[in-house]
């Protein structure tokens, strides 16, 4: 039979378009691919680590590279999230080689939305693995985050965006050559592995008196020893709890003519902080405890030198009215003095007490109150802070609230641990 060329052309064309995808596709089904179940509880807002595992079913060792951000769909009614996971292990990123019969497992870790809650049908959609089913808890932030308003969100657009592979948008933080150009603290965090570790602790803020002589500021951080979306923190979950946290409190007097520093507080500790615990009642959207060592003294000598320490436990729970979205949380510290320093400080207790309760209402980007309450032998104390974020009132990119505190508390100094201090002040919080 006498075919043309033409006909030549076209048979050869056909033969191609048939057998190329038929190649393919026979490479991409000899592995089997299986999204593990999360090993621990699954938190809207936080960051789970998913295992994918990648079976070779062949008598032949095969090469496999996993992508670096993988989409996974998270299904709920009546809307579907699309979510990505970042290839966390192998780090490096290169292939690996699946022996015969054998398997590799490639760890992803995808951060859940805030406002997702309730079950989830959860699957990848570059390869068909069977899909999960789990239940996604309620976001709750810890105390100290709980009526912090949310940064607004900050999307980025460069020309070109659009990629080949599918148009994913890459982060300022990771162009290349030709692409916009990074950030100082983006180059600054690629050398920072831990900077995640790091967060703000207790409130922090400036503050000036009514009387200037009794102004006062406090900054504080805490950091977590290991990450909890790390595999060896996800077989051993409790080492996410364990922080040390650092705060410092200075009263400063802005009347005199060299403003010096009245007193100042140095307060190092280590603690362990828990998850949320499951054991609670419907309406209670946290419970959570504390317990650690904190070492407190003012840095001076002789008689004017204060110091203490103690051990401490601080239950609390919270929860949020999911229609106003006011929140309202409690918290306890009961406390216990070891080695206090009994030279110049001996009967601190009976003006500090041995417990205090926490209280704070309101809204998350609105007006909040707290309050501190002291019982001890020589008097009660109590300290009220009300804070409003500033970008409702003057300027909307401004990122600071403004804060009003009231304050009729002994021992609210070391240095004068034995006297009552009644003082308004006026100023700016960082963390509230």
């Amino acid at each position: 039979m006498k075919i043309n060329g033409f006909k030549a052309i076209l048979i050869a064309f056909l033969a191609l378009c048939l057998t190329t995808p038929a190649w393919g596709t026979i490479k991409k089904q000899t592995l089997d691919f299986v999204l593990a179940p999360p090993s621990s509880e699954v938190q809207a807002g936080g960051t789970t680590r998913f295992y994918l595992y990648v079976h070779n079913p062949e008598d032949r060792e095969m090469q496999f590279q996993g992508r670096p951000v993988l989409k996974f769909s998270l299904g709920e009614w009546p809307e579907n999230k699309t979510l990505e996971g970042r290839l966390a292990s192998p780090q490096s990123g290169e292939a690996v080689a699946i022996p015969a019969q054998g398997f590799k497992k490639l760890a992803y870790d995808v951060v859940f939305p805030t406002d997702f809650s309730g079950l989830a049908v959860f699957k990848v959609d570059a390869y068909h693995a069977p899909p999960l089913m789990f239940e996604v808890e309620e976001a709750v932030p810890d105390q100290a985050q709980l009526f912090t308003a949310k940064e607004p969100e900050i999307k980025v657009e460069k020309e070109g965006a659009e990629q080949e592979n599918g148009g994913d948008l890459t982060p300022a933080s990771e162009e290349g050559e030709g692409g916009k150009e990074v950030s100082v603290e983006s180059l600054f965090a690629q050398y920072q592995p831990y900077l995640t570790n790091l967060a703000p602790y207790e409130p922090m803020y400036f503050l000036v008196g009514a009387d200037p002589e009794d102004s006062k500021f406090q900054f504080s951080f805490r950091y977590r020893f290991f990450k909890p979306e790390d595999e060896f923190t996800q077989k051993h979950p409790w080492l996410a709890g364990l922080h040390f946290a650092y705060t410092q409190t200075s009263f400063w007097d802005l009347q005199s003519e060299s403003a010096p520093f009245k007193d100042t507080s140095y307060k190092p500790e280590f603690f362990y902080a828990s998850g949320n615990l499951k054991t609670r009642p419907a309406w209670m959207h946290g419970l959570f405890y504390q317990a650690g060592f904190q070492h407190e003294s003012n840095g001076r000598d002789e008689e004017a030198s204060r110091s203490t320490n103690f051990l401490y436990i601080r239950p609390g729970f919270a929860a949020i009215h999911k229609r106003t979205k006011l929140g309202f949380s409690a918290s306890s510290k009961i406390w216990a003095y070891i080695n206090n320093e009994d030279e110049t400080n001996p009967d601190l207790a009976s003006y500090r007490g041995y417990f205090d309760i926490d209280l704070k209402v309101g809204k998350a980007d609105g007006l909040v109150l707290g309050t501190n309450f002291r019982l001890a032998h020589e008097g009660a104390s109590v300290q009220a802070d009300l804070t409003y974020p500033l970008h409702n009132l003057i300027w909307k990119h401004l990122n600071l609230c403004l804060q009003a505190q009231y304050v009729n508390s002994l021992a609210e100094s070391l240095l004068h641990y034995d006297e009552r201090t009644e003082a308004f002040r006026i100023g700016f919080a960082m963390v509230r």
